[in-house]
C-alpha cells in the first residue's frame, strides 16, 4: 500500500489533525514504564508531558485556547462555566476563605488544573471583573510570579510546603465545584 505525506497527522492541516498526532504520541508514552518526559513542538503547538495517568493538551485555536484531556483519568464532563466559578467564589468569600485579591489566583490554578478551564490569566481576570469581583488586571499574574508554587499542578502544593490557608481554599473551591458539577473524586 502506498502512503503519501498527507496520511500522517502532522502533515494534515487544522487543529484536529495536530491534536490527533499529539494524542498518539502521548498514548504511546503513557504505555511505557519508568520515568518519561516528552518535549515536542509543532508550530504553533508546544507541550511538555511527563509520565502521567492523564495529560492536558493546550492548543491555540483561532482567537482562544482549547484544551483536551487524554488518558484513563480524563474527565470530559469536568468543564466548568464562568457562572459556576463566580458562584463558588462568592460562597468562599462569604465563608471567609478568600483573604485578599491574590487569593483569586488559587481559583485560577484550580480551574486550570482540575476543570479544564482553557482561559488564560487575563481572560480569567476579565471573567471575575465582569462577574462583579473587583480585581486589578495583572493581580493573578503577579501572584503567580511571586509564588512559584502556583506554576505547579495543584496536587503538588502540599509537598512544596504551601500554607494551610491555601490548601483549605483550594480544597473548598474544588469541593464546591465538584458538588456543582456532580463529580465524585477518588482519593
Amino acid at each position: 500500500m502506498e502512503t503519501n505525506e498527507m496520511d500522517f497527522p502532522g502533515q494534515q492541516e487544522g487543529f484536529n489533525a495536530k491534536l490527533l498526532g499529539i494524542e498518539s504520541i502521548i498514548e504511546k508514552a503513557m504505555q511505557k514504564n519508568g520515568n518519561l518526559t516528552l518535549n515536542f513542538f509543532l508550530s504553533p503547538v508546544g507541550q511538555h508531558v511527563e509520565k502521567t495517568e492523564s495529560a492536558h493538551v493546550w492548543m491555540k485555536k483561532e482567537d482562544g485556547m482549547e484544551c483536551q484531556t487524554l488518558g484513563k483519568n480524563a474527565k470530559s464532563e469536568s468543564k466548568v462555566s464562568s457562572n459556576q466559578i463566580l458562584n463558588v467564589l462568592a460562597e468562599c468569600k462569604k465563608k471567609g476563605y478568600i483573604w485578599g485579591k491574590t487569593a483569586y489566583g488559587i481559583a485560577f490554578c484550580v480551574c486550570r488544573d482540575a476543570y479544564s478551564q482553557g482561559e488564560n490569566i487575563a481572560s480569567f481576570e476579565r471573567m471575575l471583573i465582569n462577574g462583579g469581583i473587583k480585581i486589578n488586571p495583572g493581580t493573578i499574574y503577579s501572584a503567580i510570579y511571586r509564588n512559584n508554587w502556583m506554576k505547579y499542578h495543584i496536587t503538588k502544593w502540599e509537598s512544596m510546603g504551601v500554607s494551610d490557608r491555601v490548601i483549605i481554599l483550594r480544597d473548598e473551591i474544588m469541593s464546591q465545584l465538584d458538588d456543582t458539577l456532580n463529580l465524585k473524586r477518588t482519593a
